[in-house]
């Protein structure tokens, strides 16, 4: 399974670091899954082991980079309005800064 799983990761040019789980169903099937968010290409590995996987995934490492940029999109529209709800004051800009530091100590 892990080798599948790398194939797929390998084909649309991704990597991950997860952990994977394989159990074996009463049905007589293994069912496999990830740690996080489950992606499109376990499930394809999946399939290609004939294991069953999670219904309905949507998420691939091939839009990491997309969802990265949306997600720093949207990071600078909170802080555009965070200052306009606080009158144009840099206190919401202080306190990020400030929890910013603590989490790279925390690390």
């Amino acid at each position: 399974m892990a080798a599948r799983f790398e194939a797929e990761l390998i084909k649309v040019g991704g990597k991950t670091s997860t952990m994977l789980g394989v159990v074996k169903c009463l049905c007589g099937k293994n069912y496999a899954d990830q740690s996080g968010a489950t992606i499109i290409e376990l499930c394809l590995a999946a399939d290609g082991a004939g294991m069953k996987h999670p219904a309905g995934v949507t998420h691939s490492v091939a839009d990491r980079k997309n969802a990265k940029l949306h997600r720093m999109e949207s990071s600078k529209e909170t802080r555009t309005r965070m200052a306009e709800l606080l009158g144009g004051s840099t206190l919401f800009d202080e306190a990020l800064a400030a929890c910013s530091d603590l989490a790279t100590m925390s690390r």
